[in-house]
């Protein structure tokens, strides 16, 4: 949490393995796992899992680009200048890192629990044979194979909600409670939509493959 916020002429490096707050950002680089929240957002560069939050009613995000995995809310949007406002949500490039992460994850926890398998098939064939395995070998075996197992069933589970996040099935993804301007673009799981005029308290989503605006 920056109690005031940040404003560099100069580069502004900030990553977190949670949620970053404060009450402004200017021309700031923030990578975040959690949400990010302020009341008002500038020329900036945001990467997050979570969901970006500008709230009060001067609350302002315009310029830059803003990725959110989760969605963004916001009051308004960009501004009367028709200031460029780049905004992704869903499948961002840090979602793509992501699923890539979970996918070399699991690969690794397939190709240990197979050789756990050999391994432990080999003990059983020793034991049904009357050779001499040693007890502690076979706890440590038996509770190693466990253990990976209930590893990667838990990985499944971040797998499968971190697809779920971004199907269509995102109620908010795109919320301006105020006022959106011309010249920002949105863009929900790859599909892009422009703005061109102002709108006020609008939703933007997913439908039928295309990014529609509901009135709030």
């Amino acid at each position: 949490m920056i109690k005031k916020g940040s404003c560099s002429r100069h580069d502004c490096f900030i990553e977190a393995g949670g949620e970053v707050s404060g009450s402004f950002f200017e021309a700031a680089n923030i990578k975040a796992r959690g949400n990010v929240k302020a009341n008002y957002i500038m020329n900036s560069e945001i990467n997050t899992m979570g969901r970006i939050i500008v709230s009060g009613s001067k609350g302002m995000l315009l310029g830059g680009k803003t990725s959110a995995v989760r969605g963004v809310d916001t009051f308004n949007l960009g501004n009367g200048s028709h200031l460029k406002t780049f905004l992704e949500v869903g499948r961002t490039k840090m979602y793509e890192e992501q699923q890539e992460e979970y996918g070399h994850r699991r690969d690794q926890l397939v190709n240990e629990l197979n050789a756990l398998d050999k391994g432990w098939n080999k003990i059983l064939q020793l034991l049904s044979a009357n050779r001499e395995v040693s007890e502690d070998t076979v706890r440590k075996v038996h509770a190693t194979i466990v253990a990976k197992s209930q590893e990667l069933a838990d990985l499944d589970a971040e797998i499968s909600k971190l697809a779920n996040i971004t199907d269509q099935g995102m109620i908010a993804p795109v919320t301006v409670r105020g006022r959106a301007f011309g010249g920002t673009v949105i863009v929900i799981n790859d599909i892009k939509y422009m703005l061109t005029s102002e709108v006020r308290r609008a939703i933007f989503k997913l439908r039928n493959k295309r990014i529609v605006m509901v009135t709030l």
